[in-house]
């Protein structure tokens, strides 16, 4: 490829520490059946011989640097968007693999739809567990789930360039192992998010990744990034923290969470964003669940459990009141 001719794709790969998996990466990558793309690699100072591998490589679509110390992802990744001369950024990692035709398929779908700013996809696990994920595929459900979790996986990620640099839009390290996370929350602002249910990569699942390393931090943060996207959506309602603690432990815990529910619902409709009732049925039943089943119970604890059980039965299933119930009436003590 011609180096003086902007390239349609930028592939934006941080790695550090991953020589075990980079070979399998890069030629994932190399092997791309869409061709039309420059491959940028920043190693964050590894020191396992990942970088020296990388400078052996000669492929000219390949840019390679080096950061001068050991900085984070997010910095990483920040260095990645200010080099890409792309219509498009490709997330990439050193110890993932990519299907042959993945590239093609995201490039015709954001070409098709010029309205989506980033497009995720599916993905199958590989190494120290199998599962395979197949994402939220609309933009309604996306900005839904945003309110419990992530439901973009970052490396299968395609961004329009051009909504990060016009906006002055980077990944911020103060939210670093879930700093992908905070970036979705700040896009869905700009524009409309999908995600292709096609399995796009294989992911590694490995103990010396961020993901495990650090998952203590990773969902502190997750909760806090949470909270305040859906402070967007509540119109900053001082009872947000009963829709987002998972404690519902009263009655009227439960009316107070009901309360920040139907603002937000609200704010969707003036969004034009479709309300799923199964979304918030879903996410109610499992707060009240987590809730009744962390109570240490006593009479009065008992009793005011029988009131929400009796209140939201249906909401939290014929199954599981019957049991609880059984707890409830014997009210034993745990000391």
């Amino acid at each position: 490829m011609d180096k003086n001719i902007n390239p349609k794709v930028s592939v934006l790969m941080p790695v550090y520490n991953c020589r075990p998996f980079i070979e399998e990466s890069v030629n994932s990558i190399l092997n791309q059946t869409f061709t039309d793309f420059e491959f940028i690699i920043i190693d964050d100072c590894s020191v396992d011989g990942t970088f020296e591998y990388l400078q052996t490589l000669t492929d000219p679509r390949i840019k390679l640097v080096r950061n001068e110390k050991n900085s984070g992802i997010a910095i990483s990744l920040n260095l990645g968007i200010e080099m890409a001369k792309g219509i498009y950024i490709a997330r990439m990692d050193g110890d993932d693999i990519s299907f042959p035709d993945r590239f093609a398929k995201q490039v015709m779908f954001m070409d098709e739809h010029p309205e989506i700013i980033l497009c995720g996809g599916g993905y199958q696990s590989i190494g120290s567990s199998n599962f395979i994920f197949i994402p939220k595929s609309s933009h309604d459900d996306i900005i839904l789930y945003l309110m419990n979790y992530s439901p973009i996986a970052h490396p299968t990620v395609f961004f329009r360039t051009k909504i990060l640099k016009n906006n002055n839009i980077r990944y911020q390290p103060e939210y670093v192992p879930a700093e992908d996370y905070k970036m979705w929350t700040v896009l869905s602002e700009y524009g409309k998010f999908a995600n292709l249910t096609d399995i796009l990569l294989y992911y590694r699942v490995h103990k010396n990744q961020i993901s495990s390393t650090k998952i203590n931090t990773q969902s502190e943060i997750a909760n806090s990034i949470a909270f305040d996207y859906i402070m967007n959506f509540c119109k900053e309602d001082d009872k947000t923290d009963f829709f987002c603690r998972k404690k519902i432990k009263s009655l009227e815990d439960l009316k107070k969470y009901e309360e920040v529910e139907a603002t937000i619902k609200q704010t969707l409709i003036e969004k034009r964003i479709h309300v799923n009732n199964i979304f918030f049925l879903e996410r109610k039943k499992q707060y009240l669940i987590a809730s009744l089943l962390q109570n240490r119970y006593n009479i009065v604890q008992a009793i005011k459990d029988l009131r929400i059980l009796t209140k939201r039965w249906r909401v939290l299933g014929p199954l599981f009141v019957f049991k609880h119930l059984f707890k409830c009436l014997i009210f034993y003590k745990v000391k």
